[in-house]
């Protein structure tokens, strides 16, 4: 009887060995189904799966057209300032435009920017432009200077920012 009893003990621990390695089994299969699912999904998504995904994925191409700068000569200027002290502004700036055609509409009336860019610089004085705020006005004033001899339509887009490059006030 003892031994009855010895292989009837080893059936039920053989059982319970069975068990754990069924149920990890069956999470290892559980985890590979989620993942290959997770990575099909995926790949559907961004090869364009669905036809509304493509008209939104090329609205997203459109908008996110690389910007075009074109460079303002370096020029430097005379300061009016409060002390009587001649104070000069050594400034390079690049423009930003959305297309490379309004590159070089800008290029060819850079005569008349770089006049309209004598005239601002000539009304500020070194106090204006020395804080941030100051110079943050006069970045949105030069998108206006830029943009004013292009006489662009309705709709049509010009110069979006005026990045200063160098700005030195002596």
């Amino acid at each position: 009887m003892a031994k009855g009893k010895e292989t009837a003990e080893v059936k039920s621990a053989g059982d319970g060995a069975q068990k754990p390695q069924k149920t990890k089994m069956l999470i290892l299969v559980v985890v590979a189904v989620l993942v290959l699912g997770g990575g099909a999904g995926g790949a559907w998504l961004l090869l364009g799966g669905s036809k509304k995904g493509g008209d939104n994925h090329e609205k997203a191409k459109e908008e996110s057209v690389k910007p075009v700068y074109v460079s303002l000569e370096r020029k430097t200027y005379n300061l009016s300032s409060q002390d009587g002290v001649d104070h000069f502004l050594m400034l390079a700036v690049d423009v930003r435009v959305n297309d490379e055609k309004l590159s070089g509409k800008i290029k060819s009336v850079m005569p008349d920017i770089l006049n309209g860019m004598l005239m601002l610089v000539s009304s500020k004085n070194v106090e204006e432009l020395s804080s941030l705020e100051g110079k943050k006005k006069f970045s949105s004033e030069i998108v206006k200077i830029v943009n004013e001899p292009l006489h662009l339509h309705e709709g049509e887009k010009g110069a979006s920012d005026a990045l200063f490059t160098e700005f030195v006030i002596q």
